[in-house]
């Protein structure tokens, strides 16, 4: 529920409540591969690629040897982060 209520903060603009039902989330399942994904995408929202490569690192560990998608899509969305930064955009 969590979760869900972050995905609604988000979509309305209020980071600071999205990121705080996003911990709480965690708190209860620190494994949860949704809440994981859409912190780490918070994170490079606000420009925080350190942060969100940190995330990525836990998907990892969540994922674990399968091939996950919610992980390929974040690493691309870092790359094309780390590309738009480059360029000055």
């Amino acid at each position: 529920a969590y979760v869900y209520r972050a995905l609604s903060h988000q979509a309305l603009g209020d980071m600071k409540k999205a990121k705080a039902d996003l911990e709480r989330a965690l708190v209860f399942q620190p494994t949860h591969l949704g809440a994981n994904t859409y912190r780490a995408q918070l994170y490079l929202q606000e420009g925080e690629t350190a942060r969100a490569l940190e995330q990525m690192q836990v998907l990892r560990m969540v994922c674990g040897d399968s091939d996950c998608a919610e992980l390929n899509a974040l690493e691309r969305d870092i790359n094309a982060a780390g590309k738009k930064k480059k360029s000055g955009e």
